[in-house]
């Protein structure tokens, strides 16, 4: 075969991988891709019966969490914890819980992370007061699907991340599987006057002994 025609035969090719990758459904945008301006972020994996997979979670301040997630309004002064469910190759996931919060929590609900995934909002969040956040994933006609990813599952909170806490994972059939994520802890986010008023005195504190 001549230089010319190995020439059109790989022009060939390529145009066919192009065509090929052109037709592949859209990969859904996953909470990985926003972990550059949080506070703190990670992934923790699952385990159970018939359910695998991963939990990927961060914290944002406000601004950075409403600049990244428009649409859902963090209260202000507030952090915004948000948890995304990634299925592995286990059962099609229905529905989860965050147990184990505490009075800290101030808001609970969900945010869409990628506009064009066909994954939908949580179709109902619900709070007990110091016990248990959960999400319904059943009834929204696309439960997380197996190598599928959720929208996001939002908390707000007037407290900085502390300890691990407990992410229940239920699947269709009540079996479960838990992961261990970052939550609210027991210290407040600080108020900007009582941080003002902390740099001030740290100021003083430091004048005086450079006088001595």
């Amino acid at each position: 075969m001549s230089t010319s025609l190995y020439r059109l035969a790989g022009r060939v090719a390529l145009c066919g991988l192009l065509v090929a990758a052109v037709g592949l459904p859209a990969q859904a945008d996953t909470l990985v891709n926003f972990f550059g301006n949080a506070i703190t972020s990670g992934q923790s994996p699952y385990s159970g019966p018939t359910l695998s997979g991963t939990i990927a979670y961060a914290v944002y301040t406000e601004a950075n969490f409403e600049s990244n997630f428009p649409g859902y309004d963090v209260p202000s002064g507030e952090l915004g914890y948000i948890y995304q469910v990634l299925n592995g190759n286990g059962d099609p996931v229905s529905s989860n819980a965050i147990v184990g919060i505490n009075s800290s929590i101030t808001g609970i609900g969900s945010v869409t992370i990628d506009p064009f995934a066909t994954e939908k909002a949580p179709q109902s969040a619900t709070l007990t007061p110091s016990i248990s956040a959960a999400w319904d994933f059943s009834g929204i006609g696309n439960n997380v699907p197996t190598l599928g990813v959720s929208n996001g599952l939002v908390l707000t909170s007037t407290h900085l991340p502390g300890p691990a806490t407990t992410l229940n994972i239920l699947v269709d059939g009540g079996a479960s599987a838990i992961a261990q994520v970052v939550a609210p802890g027991d210290i407040r986010v600080p108020e900007p006057a009582g941080m003002l008023l902390a740099g001030l005195g740290a100021t003083l504190l430091l004048g005086r002994r450079r006088r001595r």
